[in-house]
């Protein structure tokens, strides 16, 4: 058979964003060691008052962008037998184009007697630039099933072609990049219950558009693993094992000492870890049944060089150090109760502390987030076969951690939330 498809995406977003002083250190600077910069910290919590002097006026910048993707892909598929060996191939078309404007305004601020108060003067814009890319990509499977046993095999290839307006420094670049991908999986299904799996991947992530001053990301990705199945229960357990060769870290505008959309590369990285996924469903009485989803992944990481950076996120990076923003443990347990009308479901999530820059051995050594455990409940009650009403509370026991440093100081996760919603299918 045959499928078309046509999209179109159109997104806009604009919001006030406090990044620093017009003349002054960064705020990342002031919030990291407020005693250093007594003066600067004073202004910016409202317990002092700004002279006429830009080194003391608050910067706060509209981030204003639009964000435009439109394509069209096709996809054919054919089954058939060949002998006692069954096949599916399926080849695939598709263009894709995408755009983002942004234009990014400063404006000054005097802090004065704890209040914000716009000095009235123009800024020039600190980002106005739009970036275009166009993709063409092809793409082609082919699934063989003899007895209990699955081969799949495919390939991608992909030719990107990207434009960058810098319309502050009058300047616009091109660039072009083309990849393929080919892939390989293996499926034995051992027994009724027991399955087995591998396969290997190379991964492909482009620079940045109009980008010609690093290189694309490239990765070998492995995978192997057991899935159980029964009657009420499927669970799924693999490991896996990602080479990278060439690792991009992207400035955005909330990193410090570079350009947003600046790209840099981070060398070689070795990730490797174990994913494990479980769902059951457990009949009880009158229509009620206990369900229960896990899912939970553990991961390590290394650096395969050491080199200093200008990414914030990087910086001094030693051989061996683990990367940034990367939890070895995390994982979310939903347990539920449910019947034909109405579900009840309990959802626990978890993560270990992180590191927020390259490093080794404990966590806690560096700039690092909290580890936390917190818990959302979840009441559904369904109305008809197309509405529902549902009821979220989300961190019930308004659990506090710190998920993040970046951009400007420590950041807290979500509080304890009560959420209304209606659903309706048409």
């Amino acid at each position: 058979h045959v499928n078309a498809k046509l999209y179109w995406n159109d997104f806009e977003r604009s919001w006030n964003k406090v990044d620093g002083f017009i003349d002054g250190p960064t705020l990342q600077s002031v919030l990291a060691s407020p005693s250093s910069f007594a003066l600067e910290y004073g202004l910016i919590t409202g317990n002092l008052n700004s002279d006429d002097s830009d080194s003391q006026r608050i910067e706060v910048t509209n981030n204003n962008r639009n964000f435009e993707s439109r394509g069209a892909q096709l996809t054919a598929t054919w089954q058939g037998q060949l002998g006692d060996i069954s096949h599916e191939t399926v080849a695939g078309i598709r263009f894709h184009n995408d755009e983002v404007i942004r234009d990014h305004m400063p404006r000054a601020y005097r802090m004065s007697g704890g209040q914000l108060v716009w000095d009235g003067l123009a800024r020039p814009p600190k980002v106005r630039n739009k970036a275009k890319t166009d993709a063409w990509a092809f793409y082609l499977s082919e699934s063989l099933t003899w007895n209990r046993l699955t081969l799949n095999l495919g390939v991608r290839h992909e030719n990107i072609k990207s434009d960058l307006e810098d319309f502050n420094a009058d300047v616009t670049r091109s660039g072009s990049q083309s990849f393929t991908s080919p892939g390989v999986g293996i499926f034995w299904q051992l027994t009724d219950s027991i399955g087995l799996l591998a396969g290997v991947y190379r991964g492909y992530s482009p620079a940045g558009p109009g980008n010609d001053e690093v290189d694309p990301e490239k990765s070998i990705n492995y995978e192997y693993g057991a899935r159980l199945s029964t009657d009420n229960m499927r669970m799924e357990v693999v490991g896996f094992f990602s080479d990278y060769k060439n690792l991009l870290g992207r400035c955005r505008v909330s990193d410090a000492a570079c350009v947003a959309g600046q790209e840099f590369n981070g060398g070689g990285v070795e990730v490797a870890g174990l994913e494990v996924t479980g769902t059951a469903r457990i009949p009880i009485s009158m229509g009620l049944a206990l369900t229960a989803d896990l899912t939970y992944t553990y991961t390590e990481s290394a650096f395969q060089s050491t080199f200093l950076s200008q990414f914030s996120q990087w910086r001094l990076v030693k051989r061996g150090d683990e990367l940034p923003y990367l939890p070895r443990h995390v994982g979310q347990l939903r347990v539920g109760l449910s019947s034909p009308r109405w579900d009840v479901t309990a959802v626990i999530k978890f993560q270990e502390k992180m590191r927020e820059e390259p490093g080794r051995g404990p966590t806690s050594n560096g700039l690092h987030t909290d580890g936390y455990i917190t818990m959302d409940l979840v009441g559904t009650w369904n109305l008809s076969e197309a509405t529902s009403l549902q009821l979220i509370t989300q961190n019930i026991t308004d659990e506090a951690a710190i998920v993040s440093h970046r951009p400007f100081g420590a950041r807290p996760n979500r509080p304890r939330s009560l959420i209304g919603r209606i659903k309706h299918r048409f």
